[in-house]
């Protein structure tokens, strides 16, 4: 037994096909702008910032050194405009710079928070210490002249010395983890391009798929429902003229094919009909004829025609019969008297 499909149905698989071809596009659309969004978000609030934090604490690192050499060696009197930016670097600057990759730093992976840590640990507990014994130690012109004191400082600032070593291992990291955050920025540059590449060959297949799946699902829509119409059609428009199609009407397994069905049966009552009318007329009241039920008129009234006719037929009969039978009667009396007239002499 075939399954049955029916128009609805197959109006639901149809259009069912597309709407699930759609929302898949959709929600890949969805997932790619998605992904594409997190990873430009990345870039813009974590990745840059970070790379622009790091390089200005590079930066900071190395006019630090510039400016305590300029504290032992050329600014001997107090509060000149190199001091005051050293001042201010360890006051305001440093610590707001600090604090603001240490909120980025938030969204990096641990060991690149360990790696920030060790450096602003380095600058804090180590580089600045020894920039603050220098700054305490050579305050005022006198300082200055102290011979000891102006040797032990000229010593930490020297090559080799204390603060160009710690501040060369310093830059060292902050170029290190630079590196590691401008890869990652990079990669995720990378992904992002590679992302939009992917989603912009899907968009242009889905286009297609979308375009072939209409495609398909109208061909089938026209196949099973269009097409099958449109023979009804034919076939009710013949009917109209009179005219009762000689072949079958080919039917699915579905609604129209009930109609399908319907009409190749009333087609064939009305060629029985036909059939028995055409009986009628030759005088076969015999012909074997059942309609379609209590409500077929035009069967019924054939029917009853027919009953109509036999008695009327057989009435007919009955009269020749009985009008042969007196015409009988009347011509042997006639030929009796005629015997009579001409023999009336001879017994």
């Amino acid at each position: 037994m075939n399954a049955r499909l029916t128009i609805t149905n197959k109006l639901i698989i149809g259009f069912g096909s597309v709407l699930l071809v759609v929302i898949a596009n959709g929600l890949v659309t969805y997932s790619t702008s998605n992904t594409n969004r997190k990873l430009n978000e990345d870039i813009l609030n974590i990745y840059n910032p970070s790379l622009t934090g790091l390089r200005e604490c590079n930066v900071m690192v190395n006019n630090s050194m510039m400016l305590i050499k300029n504290w032992v060696y050329i600014d001997k009197i107090p509060d000149t405009p190199d001091k005051r930016k050293l001042q201010t670097m360890h006051d305001v600057q440093f610590p707001k710079l600090q604090s603001e990759l240490t909120e980025m730093s938030k969204n990096w992976e641990e060991s690149e928070r360990d790696a920030l840590m060790l450096i602003l640990t380095g600058i804090n507990d180590t580089l600045f210490r020894y920039h603050k014994e220098i700054m305490g130690s050579l305050k005022s012109l006198l300082d200055y002249e102290d011979i000891f004191i102006k040797m032990e400082a000229e010593g930490m600032v020297e090559e080799g010395g204390q603060i160009i070593d710690v501040t060369n291992k310093i830059l060292e990291q902050i170029e290190a983890l630079t590196e590691v955050i401008s890869q990652k920025t990079e990669d995720a540059n990378k992904e992002m391009a590679a992302s939009f590449a992917w989603f912009q060959n899907f968009v242009i297949y889905s286009v297609f798929i979308i375009v072939f799946i209409v495609i398909v699902v109208s061909v089938i829509t026209a196949r099973s429902i269009v097409v099958p119409v449109y023979k009804l059609k034919e076939f009710l428009l013949t009917m109209t003229k009179g005219i009762l199609p000689k072949e079958k009407l080919v039917t699915n397994n579905d609604e129209i094919g009930d109609m399908g069905d319907a009409l190749n049966g009333f087609i064939e009552s009305l060629r029985r009909t036909s059939e028995f009318a055409v009986e009628i007329g030759n005088g076969n009241y015999n012909s074997d004829y059942e309609a379609l039920g209590e409500e077929d008129t035009l069967g019924n009234a054939l029917l009853e025609m027919r009953k109509n006719l036999r008695s009327s037929d057989e009435a007919n009969k009955k009269r020749q019969h009985e009008d042969e039978i007196r015409n009988w009667t009347t011509k042997g009396l006639a030929d009796f008297g005629d015997i009579l007239r001409h023999n009336s002499e001879n017994m």
